[in-house]
């Protein structure tokens, strides 16, 4: 995910960003935040087959339902992405960058 510290480093450099969900009912998680602070809270249910686009300051966690089954779906950046980064949101409403979501460790995803 991308993490409101990676937002103020520059707004990151993506032009363009989508997503395709190939199969199963993905569920996005999507955070605004401002001055690291999340501003506001949604869900989207995205059906198999939809496809969705958002910008260089989109903060979202994407899962499966387990009780749909397994959801695949495809994420594409351009310019490619190489600094994405996962976060948690605290108790208080701050984002925290934990670091890239392959070197994060002890943080449980759906």
């Amino acid at each position: 995910m991308q993490a409101a510290e990676t937002l103020t480093r520059g707004r990151d450099s993506y032009e363009r960003q989508a997503g395709f969900v190939c199969g199963g009912v993905l569920i996005e998680d999507v955070v605004e935040a401002a001055d690291g602070l999340v501003i506001r809270r949604d869900t989207h249910i995205r059906r198999p087959q939809s496809v969705f686009s958002f910008g260089p300051d989109y903060i979202h966690r994407v899962r499966h339902d387990p009780a749909q089954g397994v959801s695949l779906s495809i994420h594409a950046y351009t310019p490619a992405s190489a600094d994405a980064l996962d976060y948690d949101v605290q108790p208080d409403g701050t984002v925290r960058a934990l670091g890239r979501p392959d070197q994060v460790v002890g943080i449980a995803s759906s």
